[in-house]
């Protein structure tokens, strides 16, 4: 009940509070620009991730209200507890204030990356919040900052076309709360429906608008990455093993981590930049197969959803049934890899003519003219 609140909370207020943020960004000039490396082509505000911080924070202070006035065993969550729901809101405004900044000033990417470490070590040395596998600690610790930055970075690049980062927000967060209600976790489930709730009333701007459309930016989309990087690692299961387990966040996050691994291949074997902005990630690659301007994110969000069905699966299973799980769903993977990087030629990866293509076409229109 609690979740169903705070996501009906984050709901109303992001619908609420977008718009008025929206004529502010007019107003200063908070604007994203079309580059030739986005997909946008008109000039659209640039504060949506501003509307996502402030209905969910709105949402979540509300709730640590609830549960301090009324502090019952059905309130109450051992596995987050107000202390650390703090350090977590702290961190992530870090991380929001880095985005703020990075989208009026656009920091080199090396120096953004740097930048994020500080929030993530806070939060590892502050809480028990983290990777905890049975590994070494010093292990287990650098795992946990591997995954905080590639989840935040991951879903940082799928903010790469309208509706795509709030639908996988939307989705991962819905879930998260479905699978921290089965466990019993209270905040937890509460946190993650504040995404879902929060990003989905995003939505009704980001893709259900053209006139009043609205960009998260990267203040949005690093403060939802890191939530759903905390979120997975704070889920909890009645398994014995962990090896069961483990996959259960990385394949309900599937979608962004994916994108990434993508990206990079891709990217590797064209010999470019893996921190530029392009148009070679896995929505593109489904708007070129002919899906439209609603169809693109809601097929992400498909697909995500049916990952998220996968990890439902995976949580109650046993080893076996959870090894044999992981391995569909990395063959899964694997194939749609193939299909959309090695078996596709460069103009549907990249959206472009090859340069030496381009090239040659004056070339070969003067030897037909001789």
């Amino acid at each position: 009940m609690m979740a169903v609140l705070v996501l009906i909370t984050a709901l109303i207020f992001a619908v609420v509070v977008t718009p008025l943020v929206r004529n502010l960004a007019i107003r200063i000039g908070f604007v994203a620009v079309p580059k030739s490396d986005r997909a946008h082509t008109k000039t659209t505000p640039l504060m949506g991730g501003v509307a996502l911080y402030i209905a969910f924070m709105v949402a979540i202070v509300s709730l640590a209200l609830i549960v301090q006035l009324a502090s019952t065993p059905e309130t109450t969550d051992p596995t987050l507890s107000l202390g650390e729901l703090v350090i977590v809101l702290v961190c992530g405004t870090l991380l929001a204030g880095v985005g703020l900044v990075d989208d009026w000033y656009a920091f080199p990417s090396s120096i953004k990356l740097g930048l994020q470490f500080v929030p993530v070590i806070i939060l590892l040395l502050l809480t028990d919040i983290g990777i905890d596998m049975p590994l070494p600690d010093l292990a287990n610790r650098g795992l946990s900052v591997c995954w905080f930055l590639y989840v935040i970075n991951a879903f940082n690049y799928t903010d790469n076309m309208d509706g795509v980062a709030g639908m996988i927000a939307t989705i991962a967060g819905m879930f998260f709360t479905v699978i921290t209600i089965i466990n019993g976790q209270i905040m937890v489930a509460a946190l993650s429906a504040a995404v879902a709730g929060t990003s989905a009333g995003f939505l009704r701007f980001n893709l259900f608008e053209n006139e009043r459309k609205i960009f998260m930016g990267d203040v949005g989309s690093l403060f939802l990455g890191f939530l759903l990087a905390v979120i997975g690692v704070k889920l909890t299961f009645p398994a014995d093993s962990p090896w069961v387990t483990w996959p259960v966040p990385v394949i309900v996050l599937g979608v962004p981590i994916f994108d990434t691994a993508l990206v990079f291949v891709s990217r590797w074997r064209r010999g470019q930049s893996f921190l530029a902005g392009g148009t070679d990630h896995l929505s593109h690659r489904f708007k070129r197969i002919g899906f439209d301007r609603f169809g693109t994110p809601f097929a992400v969000g498909l697909l995500g959803s049916a990952l998220g069905c996968s990890a439902i699966i995976i949580m109650n299973s046993s080893l076996e049934d959870s090894f044999a799980m992981q391995g569909l769903v990395a063959f899964c993977a694997l194939y749609l890899l193939y299909r959309m990087e090695f078996s596709v030629p460069y103009e549907f990866i990249t959206g472009k003519v090859r340069e030496t293509e381009t090239l040659a076409e004056p070339l070969a229109s003067e030897m037909d003219q001789s």
